[in-house]
């Protein structure tokens, strides 16, 4: 690209950011490198299916490893992963003779698909391993700035949680910058090198800082105090404003917040109008127009429901018994974290709600829990077509694994590969619909996946009588 073309989107990007007029300078508050940024604070991960495209030696296909593995016997140098793998499951006999230990164990954590699986490689900092140049320039910054220590963390937690706000974006941008303190309060001008004195414009305060300016100059706490939110603005003191801020998060519900930083955002507008143009705005006026203003924006459903699915029917998670003639495969995943076990368990249900037969196991651990929920959805149809049942409801409890299933989004990680195993096995038969429910409608599967998460063994009910040990973990 041209350096007049990237010259050209930086000075619209400036705009912007810092309200540049063409051919007039403004002063720019914050590096590139920290406006790049993600909002909420990469490489890639080799899903493995027959292993037959992946070198074992050459490619940097085990998660936990940093680059290429050395194996301390000869032998593997050309082969495959394919090699390591026996019936579809891991040689590990094989595998420890070839490996040292730690590497043998992050092998074994490596999830497996079916043989007709073919490897891919996704990229990891993508929901669905799509590689794009906006989240690899994202894994470039983690590489190019330094570790994030336990602040870092913090930190990023308060950004997702004002990106997330249902509030105006403008707002959303003034907290922005509050919380990187680079406001122009007359002390950031001052710290800028702009000669005025760092006071405060309205009460004369030696320092005028962030927090003294919207929050605890005299001026305006007579405007906080004709709000519900005084009680609060009460307790905060001119510190760091990224504390102040962490602070007013914690003491505050959500739609309290929306409240708070809509009246901020619209103080610090007066507080300009005052400074550049020697106007004062009626406060009750000012107030009664920033409630208007989230109101409406609200209303509007400007915010979008990120986990709402237009392309299929939840139905009502009271009614969980199917119509007559129809039977109901309750399935469900649980994690043992203590033992590392993995156990699904489902249950088929008449319309009247009959326990007819049932299944548990347990299994390698997956890459997620939602992937362990795909894979007893998955189990639960292979178990009714076994059984050569046609018409029968697969509910679950985890939304988001439903959801998944009833996207049509390309995915190329091991959600996306469980994802596909489902709707091949459903394309040509008449299994019926997903379902969710809730957790509580769901009792026997989860009692059945977590018997199964503490006692690695398989089981299968459908003989008509209901083992004790069954009996008494489904009640």
């Amino acid at each position: 690209m041209p350096i007049s073309i990237c010259e050209e989107i930086e000075r619209e990007c400036a705009n912007f950011w810092w309200d540049m007029d063409n051919g007039k300078k403004q002063m720019h508050w914050k590096r590139w490198k920290y406006l790049c940024l993600s909002k909420q604070k990469g490489g890639i991960y080799w899903r493995i299916g027959n292993g037959e495209t992946t070198r074992v030696v050459k490619d940097k296909w085990i998660l936990g490893c940093q680059g290429t593995i050395k194996p301390i016997a000869y032998g593997l140098e050309d082969q495959r992963v394919s090699s390591l793998l026996v019936d579809g499951k891991w040689n590990e006999p094989f595998i420890v003779q070839h490996f040292d230990q730690n590497v043998v164990d992050q092998i074994l954590k490596i999830p497996l698909l079916s043989s007709d699986e073919i490897d891919i490689r996704f990229w990891k900092n993508d929901s669905k391993g799509k590689y794009s140049v906006r989240n690899g320039y994202h894994s470039a910054c983690d590489l190019y700035l330094p570790p994030m220590h336990q602040s870092s963390y913090k930190l990023e937690a308060w950004w997702k949680f004002i990106w997330n706000l249902n509030i105006p974006p403008k707002v959303k941008i003034l907290w922005w910058r509050l919380s990187h303190d680079i406001i122009p309060t007359s002390a950031n001008l001052k710290d800028h090198h702009i000669p005025i004195p760092p006071s405060c414009i309205f009460c004369g305060f030696y320092c005028d800082s962030s927090v003294h300016a919207l929050f605890l100059c005299p001026v305006m706490r007579k405007v906080w105090k004709q709000t519900d939110l005084w009680n609060t603005i009460l307790g905060l003191r001119d510190v760091d404003t990224l504390d102040c801020c962490n602070w007013l998060k914690t003491q505050l519900d959500i739609p309290q917040f929306e409240r708070l930083a809509t009246f901020t955002w619209g103080l610090w507008k007066s507080r300009i109008t005052v400074a550049h143009e020697k106007e004062y705005e009626s406060t009750n006026q000012n107030l009664d127009w920033c409630e208007k203003l989230l109101e409406e924006f609200q209303k509007a459903g400007i915010k979008i429901d990120k986990v709402n699915n237009p392309t299929f029917s939840l139905g009502s998670e009271g009614e969980n018994a199917p119509n007559k003639g129809i039977l109901q495969m309750e399935v469900d995943a649980c994690v043992n974290v203590k033992k590392q076990h993995f156990g699904i368990g489902g249950v088929l249900k008449d319309f009247d709600g009959r326990i007819l037969q049932a299944f548990g196991m347990s299994i390698a651990a997956p890459s997620s829990v939602v992937e362990g929920e795909l894979i007893v959805i998955h189990e639960g149809i292979k178990f009714i077509h076994a059984r050569g049942i046609r018409r029968c409801r697969i509910v679950s409890d985890s939304l988001i694994s439903v959801q998944a299933v009833m996207k049509s989004e390309e995915d190329f990680t091991y959600i996306g590969a469980r994802v596909n195993q489902i709707k091949m096995l459903t394309n040509d038969t008449e299994t019926g619909e997903l379902r969710h429910i809730s957790r509580s409608l769901n009792t026997n599967a989860h009692a059945l996946a977590r018997f199964a998460s503490f006692i690695p063994i398989s089981f299968v009910w459908d003989d008509g009588i209901l083992p004790f040990w069954l009996e008494d973990c489904t009640l």
